[in-house]
């Protein structure tokens, strides 16, 4: 097939269905490449992909998603509300200009829509629209998620009447003419429940240049920011941060804080005022530092998973550790890596901490860690990288009488059977999940197969070249006929059916 030229393997797709387009584009690059940038003279179009094509009669009435891209002027048509408004839960726009009047439509006449995403899309006014018209809308459109990748805001001076259970404002454009837009827009959602702000490129700390809680209608479950820009220089922006914090208190119990031009008092406030939290992620090396800030405060018992996304070094520890102690009714952490000065402390702090620790989940282990600690009650184990084999065994091995749950994510080529043999051979182990090249997962299935002991779910992550594949096998397998059993499907559309292995 790979001397087959475009035109012809363009012929051949025209006859198939959305659904099998779709299936066609996981087989290669070439073909997935061919099939998305021809989408728009194909007759029939893979859901995930569709585009706007000028010519109306080639719309099909059953598209659940539309995704529009690089269009100076979309112009929405009459014929396309009645093929599509009906039945699009999904819009994704990038790389376009929308006029006032466009962003209307989409409010008002796609009425099932339930997620909207507006990537580096601009505004372009049609000086003989009447203003007051566009802004007038009857209908209210609630969105399950809105996601804004570097717009500009005054866009959101034409989306009042779009409301959002969820919202990502990321990058909003430098270029934005009216920064109170983003204010008065969340300010007026009433169903938002989860807030991700995140600042990379562009600015928009503007977000905190006054205090918005006065003005803030929705109660938020689960807020993550993100902010690079040093803003130290702005009046008041950390009493308006921690005064929004505060206004929100009550139902917060997903927080995620990051930015280290962030003044510490903003995580401290975090630490100390937070007491509703289920969730909290934050940078190991904002975490307070000071012992006499964790001894003056009692324990919070509402934390049930902490996530550190740094690497924890002997400069944070101490804080990282006063963290732990803080928080004593973990059930689930999560750590990137660890530098070699503090590896054992780490796990011994762990362990004498988290006495409810019931899933780990690990980077990699330093090449001086030596595992001796028991984590008591340890069920669920996840690491990414294998530097040592032997060190991984012995960490397991300590666990053996609680693990029953072991992910690991990346192994090479020499992940000998022997190593299945001892990890399956574990006794209360039930679930393996295990990525890597094909070969090694080739030769675990094999060794798992022969005797797989207590296990009953084998989840194996295939990467070979630009493919993943997900396959996963329940046990007992029926030896005679395994190669039969429907096993393997794709991660990224659950609604497909299994193929046979």
């Amino acid at each position: 097939m790979d001397s087959v030229p475009d035109e012809v393997l363009l012929d051949i797709f025209n006859y198939f269905d959305g659904k099998c387009l779709k299936n066609v584009m996981l087989i290669c690059k070439r073909w997935h490449s061919l099939i998305t940038q021809s989408a728009s003279t194909m007759r029939m179009l893979p859901l995930k992909y569709s585009s706007i094509i000028q010519s109306d009669e080639m719309f099909v009435h059953n598209f659940h998603s539309l995704n529009i891209q690089h269009i100076s002027n979309v112009n929405f048509s009459k014929s396309i509300f009645e093929a599509l408004g009906n039945t699009v839960q999904c819009i994704e726009i990038s790389y376009c200009i929308l006029s006032p009047r466009d962003l209307k439509v989409i409010s008002s006449s796609f009425i099932n829509l339930n997620f909207l995403s507006l990537t580096k899309v601009k505004l372009f006014k049609d000086p003989v629209e009447s203003e007051s018209d566009i802004l007038t809308n009857e209908k209210s459109l609630i969105l399950n998620k809105l996601i804004l990748l570097k717009v500009d805001h005054e866009i959101l001076d034409y989306m009042q009447s779009i409301q959002s259970q969820k919202i990502e404002i990321i990058d909003c454009h430098e270029n934005a003419v009216n920064q109170e837009s983003l204010i008065n827009f969340i300010s007026h959602q009433k169903h938002l429940t989860s807030l991700n702000i995140g600042e990379m490129n562009y600015n928009i700390n503007v977000f905190f240049h006054q205090n918005i809680a006065e003005f803030c209608k929705f109660r938020l479950k689960k807020f993550h920011s993100l902010f690079c820009s040093n803003h130290s220089h702005v009046h008041q922006f950390e009493d308006n941060f921690i005064s929004f914090l505060e206004s929100q208190s009550k139902n917060l119990e997903n927080v995620k804080i990051s930015g280290r031009s962030l003044p510490p008092s903003i995580y401290k406030f975090v630490v100390s005022s937070l007491i509703n939290m289920h969730t909290l992620e934050i940078d190991a090396s904002s975490v307070p530092q000071e012992n006499s800030f964790y001894e003056n405060m009692a324990r919070n018992l509402s934390i049930k998973s902490l996530i550190i996304y740094s690497t924890v070094t002997k400069h944070n520890f101490n804080g990282l550790k006063g963290l732990l102690s803080h928080y004593p009714c973990i059930e689930k952490l999560n750590l990137m890596d660890t530098d070699e000065f503090v590896a054992n402390d780490l796990f011994h702090s762990i362990a004498y901490f988290l006495t409810n620790l019931k899933e780990l989940v690990v980077l990699n282990f330093n090449k001086t860690f030596d595992p001796q600690t028991k984590i008591k009650h340890l069920e669920k184990f996840s690491i990414k990288i294998i530097n040592n084999i032997e060190q991984l065994l012995k960490f397991i091995k300590i666990h053996d009488s609680t693990l029953i749950n072991l992910s690991i994510w990346w192994i090479t080529r020499d992940f000998e059977s022997r190593i299945v043999k001892e990890i399956i051979s574990l006794p209360k182990l039930t679930h393996l999940k295990i990525g890597g090249r094909f070969i090694a997962n080739k030769r675990i299935y094999e060794v798992v197969r022969r005797d797989y002991k207590n296990l009953r779910t084998l989840h194996l992550i295939v990467n070979n070249y630009d493919e993943v594949k997900h396959l996963k096998f329940t046990f007992p397998l029926d030896k005679s006929i395994y190669t039969d059993v429907k096993c393997l499907y794709f991660e990224e559309d659950h609604d497909r059916e299994p193929l046979n292995d």
